[in-house]
């Protein structure tokens, strides 16, 4: 099934399927690994990402702040996943090593959303603490950057192939 949606030659196509599919398995990770690391539940997760644009009222609201937070995960997972099919049109070297490109991709989103994004935004600050950074890194590299790149390679080898 993946391969039937990535054998498209429509770019846009692969990215929103590929998109779809991160973001899917990054909101599974986020809310699994905040729940068993830290008991916090699924809304509170997405009103969290919520809170980027909407600070703390995110928090004091219901499903519309949940809502908005799943939208605007979605929105960044299809950003991140759009960035790199549109480099790996031009660098096609970048597709050719999937684990070390996915895992260099991963750690420089998960620099990038912590170092950039979260800081000016409006979420709360949050605490240092060195199992949350191992745990997001490795969510980064093995559920974001390693399958955005293998998604890719699959686009991009299909596209070729069909051509």
């Amino acid at each position: 099934m993946i391969s039937a949606y990535l054998r498209t030659r429509s770019l846009v196509k692969a990215i929103l399927f590929s998109g779809l599919c991160i973001g899917v398995a990054d909101g599974i990770a986020a809310v699994l690994s905040n729940f068993l690391m830290k008991s916090v539940s699924p809304d509170r997760v997405f009103k969290f990402v919520a809170s980027g644009v909407f600070g703390m009222k995110a928090f004091a609201g219901n499903t519309e702040m949940v809502a908005a937070g799943l939208f605007f995960h979605f929105l960044i997972a299809m950003s991140f996943t759009a960035f790199f099919f549109v480099v790996a049109t031009t660098f096609k070297n970048l597709r050719n090593n999937v684990l070390i490109t996915g895992t260099g991709y991963g750690c420089g989103i998960w620099l990038i959303m912590n170092f950039i994004a979260i800081p000016l935004s409006n979420t709360p600050p949050l605490s240092f603490e060195t199992s949350s950074v191992i745990v997001g890194i490795i969510v980064h590299i093995f559920i974001i950057g390693i399958p955005i790149v293998w998604l890719a390679k699959q686009h991009f080898s299909s596209a070729q192939s069909s051509a």
